[in-house]
């Protein structure tokens, strides 16, 4: 059925069987119209495919010979004056390129390519290997060659003052000059020349007393200073003066001498090489004025000891280790050389390494010294001689006797002789003398920094000075001490009516002023400073006696506040040798001195020297005199 309908549906009716209409005319003109514009495209683009292959034939980068010497009559398109090809010079070598595919091209020629007959021109096709190549050769052209294409002379009326001095060749009249200017190495560091013996010592080879430790505390150390220097004297070597800090003296400590102490108080004839001298260390170390040229005793700061040791490289200058001290130390081994009523001396067979384990870590880390030639020796002065003052001379002559000073070691068979043929470069004395060794000694005078430090901090006399030490004080006893401090005050001020203040001198750098307002960080932030909770208990429990209504007021109280008008540093006052000799100085103008007792705190050697001064003072005083006390101690209630 479906079958029978799709037949019905395409049966061609009779009518139009009888009649065929003809093939319209459009159809075959169109037709035409068609492959011939088909074929004309072809013939076209064959005809540029030629044109093309004719001008690119010698190279694809080089312009057709026949085109750049063809007359403008054969050319219907005639290339303008402005177009027309370079003049044909002989380059130089340097300035053909060789190509991988075709032989060395004129890159003038390159540049100045002809247009086709079309009238366009070809662009050359370069890329950045021939840019490479033409910058390196334009840094290979001299730029006095006059064959040079880029050559250009300068005008006769321009000055080139740096014409010589570039090394490129010149694209312009005028020289371009650059700022900042090209830094092309690095400046060299200045030459530091060591000081020379005969500068240092004064003598063609040096030798010097390095007093290594002092074991003693600032306030008695400074009694041993002019002790060494006649030591050094004695053994005819150069002394190197020590270091300070921290309230000790010795030659691992940072400051120099002159930190703590008026070096030029030092009643010793001592010589350091003046500023004219020193070649290449810093003269400015205090030593200034301190020494003449008629001395016979020698002296150097420590910069300059250690500059000397650094410059002899690697020839370190050989030293002994000489043990100095009225006991033995039972931990080193030693071998008894001579024994008599003033001391006792030998050698220390423990090892050079345990003997440099017992001293400070410094000698090794801070010190260039060879110190393994010579075995370490010991001087033990006895009692009664240190007590009649003979013992200085005995030692410096155990220290001269060639049983000691030539004491040498038998570590290198190959190298050591056996014998040492003369004494070590440096002697570094560990000094563990309590008593002096020789008669009427002289003490070190304080810096006129710390004196003037100490004026300015002062309260107005007559003044009460206190010293407390509480860092060793139980928790549970600063407040039983502190009530004990307030009555001892509230006390001695009843009775002299004319001294209104009060220095409170602690063992620590606290301010009194702001110390009710301390909090829990800030107080944090006090401890990595020293300052412990029992130092602001005490120091608040004090400053509320002065306030309106205390058991103290009407009195005035000061404390380290008073350093931002000192004109001294922070980094100073965080010293405690500083603060231990500020407080010293202030309490020896004190009309009236309070100091901590045993249960309490105990008293520093500091305040101890203290007390001692005062106390002789006050005794030798038979007139009128700042002092109306030696010393009251307040102690636990």
């Amino acid at each position: 059925m479906p079958h029978r309908l799709d037949a019905q549906m395409y049966r061609t009716e009779p009518h139009m069987q009888t009649a065929r209409t003809p093939r319209p005319l459009a159809y075959s003109s169109v037709f035409v119209f068609v492959s011939l514009s088909i074929f004309f495209v072809l013939l076209c683009r064959n005809s540029a495919d030629l044109t093309s292959s004719d001008i690119d034939a010698p190279g694809p980068l080089s312009p057709p010979s026949d085109l750049l010497s063809s007359s403008p009559l054969s050319d219907p398109f005639p290339p303008s004056a402005a177009d027309s090809p370079a003049p044909s010079t002989d380059l130089p070598e340097a300035l053909r390129i060789q190509d991988a595919d075709s032989a060395a091209f004129d890159i003038f020629a390159l540049a100045f390519q002809p247009p086709n007959r079309d009238g366009v021109r070809t662009l050359p096709r370069v890329d950045r290997t021939h840019l490479a190549k033409l910058d390196a050769l334009a840094l290979l052209l001299d730029p006095h060659d006059t064959s040079n294409p880029l050559y250009s002379a300068p005008a006769d009326n321009s000055d080139h003052l740096y014409a010589d001095t570039v090394d490129t060749p010149h694209f312009s009249d005028t020289p371009k000059l650059q700022w900042p200017p090209t830094v092309t190495a690095l400046p060299a560091p200045p030459v530091q020349r060591r000081p020379t013996d005969l500068t240092l010592c004064g003598a063609t080879r040096c030798r010097f007393l390095l007093p290594l430790r002092i074991s003693e505390p600032e306030a008695r150390a400074r009694h041993h200073v002019a002790q060494l220097a006649r030591l050094a004297h004695a053994l005819n070597r150069t002394l190197v003066l020590p270091n300070v800090g921290k309230g000790r003296l010795g030659a691992c400590f940072r400051w120099p001498l002159g930190r703590y102490y008026d070096i030029d108080s030092l009643d010793v004839d001592l010589h350091t090489p003046g500023a004219d001298d020193h070649e290449g260390y810093d003269a400015d170390d205090g030593l200034d004025g301190l020494f003449d040229d008629t001395s016979t005793v020698r002296a150097v700061s420590l910069d300059a000891f250690q500059q000397w040791t650094r410059g002899r490289g690697s020839n370190p200058p050989s030293a002994q280790i000489a043990w100095l001290s009225a006991r033995q130390d039972g931990a080193l081994e030693h071998a008894d050389i001579y024994s008599g009523p003033s001391l006792v001396a030998g050698m220390l067979t423990s090892g050079i390494d345990e003997v440099a384990s017992r001293l400070p870590g410094c000698l090794d880390t801070k010190f260039a010294l060879a110190l393994e030639a010579y075995t370490p020796v010991f001087v033990r002065p006895s009692r009664k001689a240190l007590k009649t003052g003979t013992a200085g001379a005995a030692v410096a002559r155990a220290l001269l006797d060639d049983q000691l000073a030539l004491a040498w070691q038998n570590t290198d068979a190959e190298n050591n002789t056996g014998t040492a043929l003369q004494p070590a470069d440096v002697l570094v004395v560990n000094w563990d003398l309590r008593v002096p060794l020789f008669p009427s000694p002289l003490e070190l005078e304080y810096s006129a920094a710390l004196t003037a430090a100490a004026r300015a901090m002062a309260p107005p006399a007559p003044y009460v000075a206190v010293d407390w030490r509480m860092d060793n004080l139980a928790a549970d006893a600063v407040g039983d001490c502190a009530r004990s401090l307030v009555g001892a005050l509230s006390g001695a001020l009843l009775v002299h009516e004319d001294i209104h203040d009060v220095w409170l001198g602690l063992d620590v750098p606290l301010g009194l002023g702001k110390v009710e307002e301390l909090d829990a960080s800030a107080l944090q932030a006090l401890q990595e400073r020293g300052v412990r909770e029992q130092h602001v208990d005490g120091a608040r429990f004090v400053t509320r006696a002065f306030r309106s209504g205390g058991e103290l007021d009407g009195w005035e109280v000061r404390g380290y506040e008073e350093f931002d008008n000192a004109g001294l540093s922070m980094e100073t006052l965080q010293d405690g040798g500083v603060r231990d000799i500020i407080n010293r100085l202030i309490g020896e103008g004190a009309a009236l001195f309070v100091a901590s007792g045993e249960s309490c705190g105990k008293p520093s050697a500091s305040t101890q020297s203290l007390m001692e001064n005062r106390k002789t003072a006050f005794s030798e005083s038979s007139g009128p005199s700042v002092l109306r006390n030696d010393v009251l101690h307040f102690e636990r209630s």
